[in-house]
């Protein structure tokens, strides 16, 4: 019996041998344990060959979890065996491959694994496919955080949970598909995966986080379940080609910037009648954006929540509304009309800035806060100018119940020549006539010392700019970049000029100080930046000691400093006259000094240019003019 066992062993032994390519005459019919013990040598030095190529094409391996294993061949295949969870690692504890992720290409993980563990497959940047298998019921945070190449995944149907940062920034991820039985997808799970087009959301899921799909760039479309409840903040951050979006009606909440620079996005279902706020920024830079419906029981509207949405031509407010934020509709240059009900209480600062096509304002007569006269915004007492529709007349002149004026209340009012300012005026905002880019001439009144922030900055056409003695500080950026500005005095009284008062006034020729050279805020920043841009002529007091040629440096620009006597100096200025036609207008004017000799300008009412009198150069004080139809 034991002699029939060895032959059968040994014949056994031979077919192996045979199928390893290793040739062996096994002829005997009779065997002995020498030769057995032979065949066996042959046998194990065989397998010892076979071992040896297979390691020549596994380039790494090892566990990574207690009953998982991995292996990495040199065709870039990774396969993870075994059961049960993945090991989680961390920012500080990579994964056992980390050294060599570049080598992997493809991920094959078995049956029998239930989670992909956090930061398994960080920064795998050649990764192109995951084959998961069914029963992965968790892909853990930053899974697959920063694999710029992974273009698709499979989802099995077991999956419950996609935690969050799984697939941050895997910018070529095209398509994805969920199961129905994942009821959490986390914050920033498919942040940045700016190739996504289409996204189909489970039934099961209750809310969106935040930063969920914040900057999917290429996605269009999306289908939200009936029973979600709540959208995070930044949940669709700058999806700039998102054209539809249904909201159910078991919305309750939606975060600041959800909708943020959705530049495509054409309409939204009526937002659901649960929500009590429309949150900063939420729909922003929306500019696309045609109509939107507000729930009734709303009763703020946050900052931004419509700025940069200059299709919306369609607005209707809610009757409980009670706040609207800084911004909140700044740009929504298709608005035309803007009916405040009777339950705003507060209006922020450049609520309607932007609004190009406004042409008036409708304040529900029983608000308490605010009203409208001739369709421009004030505070309920008149003494605050709010805001001035953008398409109103193009000369204003503003009541003197008026003590400030609001930040922005003119900006970028295109049609604007003139205003007239009240001597009540106290208070400028900023930025309060910026962008007027038709406005000629300003004058500020004698209750102010200071012009103000950003006052007349981008004013292009403004030519005539008259500063009263009182002046004491020209504000920062001021007169930045009004190109059209020929010549400029300061008052002697002027001891501050700020940051970029002239910067780029770039038609400015003529600058004229009367008295000490103005001092600036001791910062590097403000140095030279005065009249940077500005190639002229500046003319500064003979003999004051005050004016040195570091002071002169200080200002920027390109700048011909040029000395004069200030005794001479007008003391009086001419004033207005109304007559009829043929009646002669004349004019006075007191200087100091001796021997004088005048140059005359004068301006018809209405109109905006200036002529020079044909008695230019006269030596006397007096100018005479013919008053004719035609002037």
């Amino acid at each position: 019996m034991t002699e029939f066992i060895k032959k059968r062993f040994s014949l056994l032994l031979a077919v192996l041998l045979v199928f390893n390519g290793v040739p062996l005459n096994v002829a005997a019919e009779e065997d002995t344990s020498e030769e057995t013990e032979k065949v066996l040598d042959v046998v194990s030095e065989t397998v010892s060959v076979s071992d040896e190529a297979a390691s020549e094409n596994v380039i790494g391996s090892g566990t990574c979890g207690e009953n998982l294993k991995w292996e990495l061949t040199a065709d870039g295949l990774m396969t993870i065996s075994g059961s049960g969870e993945m090991d989680d690692w961390s920012y500080d504890n990579k994964n056992p491959w980390y050294d060599i992720r570049e080598e992997i290409f493809k991920v094959i993980i078995e049956e029998g694994i239930t989670t992909v563990g956090e930061r398994a497959f960080e920064e795998c940047c050649n990764l192109v496919s995951v084959d998961l298998p069914e029963g992965i019921i968790s892909i853990n945070f930053w899974a697959f955080y920063d694999c710029v190449n992974l273009k698709e995944v499979n989802f099995p149907e077991t999956l419950e949970n996609l935690e969050g940062c799984a697939f941050y920034n895997c910018s070529s991820l095209n398509s994805i598909s969920f199961s129905e039985n994942t009821s959490y997808i986390g914050a920033e799970a498919f942040y940045n995966c700016s190739s996504l087009t289409e996204i189909r959301l489970p039934l099961k899921i209750t809310s969106v986080e935040n930063e969920t799909f914040y900057g999917c760039g290429s996605l269009k479309e999306i289908e939200l379940p009936h029973g979600i409840t709540v959208i995070g903040y930044s949940a669709f951050y700058n999806c700039s080609n998102l054209q539809t979006i249904n909201l159910p009606d078991t919305i309750t909440e939606i975060g600041w910037g959800a909708f943020y620079n959705c530049k495509k996005l054409e309409s939204v279902l009526n937002l659901p009648e649960g929500m009590t706020e429309i949150p900063f920024s939420v729909f922003q830079n929306c500019e696309k954006l045609t109509k939107i419906h507000i729930p009734s029981e709303v009763t703020r509207i946050d900052n931004w929540a419509f700025e940069g949405c200059s299709s919306l031509a369609d607005f209707e407010m809610p009757d409980q509304l009670t706040s609207i934020g800084e911004d909140a509709f700044s740009g929504c240059s298709s608005l035309t009309v803007i009916d405040i009900p009777k339950t705003v209480e507060t209006i922020g600062e450049g609520a309607f800035v932007g609004c190009r096509q406004l042409k008036e304002f409708r304040v529900d007569k029983d608000n308490s806060a605010y009203c409208s006269v001739d369709g421009v915004l004030y505070t309920k007492d008149r003494s605050n100018l709010v805001t001035y529709p953008n398409q109103k007349g193009s000369v204003f002149t503003i009541p003197d119940t008026v003590t400030e004026i609001s930040y922005a209340a003119f900006l970028a009012c295109d049609n604007l020549v003139k205003v007239e300012i009240p001597e009540t005026v106290v208070t400028l905002g900023r930025g309060v006539f910026q962008k007027c880019s038709s406005l000629k001439e300003a004058e500020l009144p004698e209750t102010m010392d200071s012009t103000g922030y950003y006052t007349f900055a981008d004013c292009d056409s403004l030519t005539d700019v008259r500063l009263h003695s009182g002046i004491t500080t020209i504000t920062s950026c001021s007169f930045k970049n009004s190109r059209g500005l020929e010549e400029i005095t300061i008052p002697e009284n002027v001891s501050v000029v700020g940051i970029s008062a002239f910067r780029n006034c770039s038609g400015l020729k003529r600058i004229v100080f009367t008295g000490n050279a103005p001092e600036f805020p001791d910062t590097e920043e403000n140095y030279y930046t005065i009249f940077r841009g500005v190639t002229a002529d500046a003319y500064y007091p003979a003999d004051n000691e005050t004016w040195t040629e570091d002071v002169f440096q200080n200002y920027g620009g390109t700048l011909t400093w040029i000395p004069y006597d200030e005794t001479l100096k007008i003391t009086s200025q001419p004033s207005d006259y109304t007559g009829k036609a043929g009646d002669t207008a004349s004019f006075t004017v007191e200087a100091s000094g001796e021997n004088l000799t005048y140059q005359w300008q004068y301006q018809n009412v209405g109109s905006s240019a200036w002529k020079t009198s044909g008695q230019s150069g006269n030596k006397t004080g007096t100018l005479c003019v013919p008053i004719t139809e035609s002037r």
